[in-house]
């Protein structure tokens, strides 16, 4: 199973979540019964600090669903690049959902960009 590519759009200083549900190349359900799932966001893939841990939590195991969060304090602390003018610039970022499931192993499940809008007020 090869990882999604995904790019998310993430505000700055709100709450973010995200469902999704996982399935196999033939389009059935992963079973994610006593799964461990986890992400990060880093400014790159090679980057040894993180940005962001996302909270992860199975919805239901047996149709593959989980939920991807951040809280309005995580997303409030993930830096953004200046804008050089009065209009808001977008940051981007990588990340990577990965599972580890007995019956499948670690996977990486997503990959993609995270951009960051940036909040104006506080």
């Amino acid at each position: 199973m090869s990882a999604g590519r995904i790019n998310l759009l993430i505000e700055q200083g709100a709450d973010y979540e995200r469902t999704i549900r996982v399935k196999d190349d033939q389009g059935a359900a992963v079973s994610l019964a006593s799964a461990v799932i986890q992400g990060q966001i880093r400014k790159t893939f090679s980057a040894r600090e993180v940005l962001a841990s996302f909270t992860c939590a199975v919805v239901s195991a047996a149709s593959g669903e989980f939920t991807i969060a951040l809280t309005a304090a995580q997303t409030a602390a993930i830096p953004v690049n200046p804008a050089i003018d009065e209009h808001r610039k977008n940051t981007n970022y990588t990340y990577d959902i990965e599972v580890y499931t007995a019956a499948i192993g670690k996977v990486r499940l997503l990959e993609g960009v995270a951009e960051i809008s940036p909040e104006v007020t506080r």
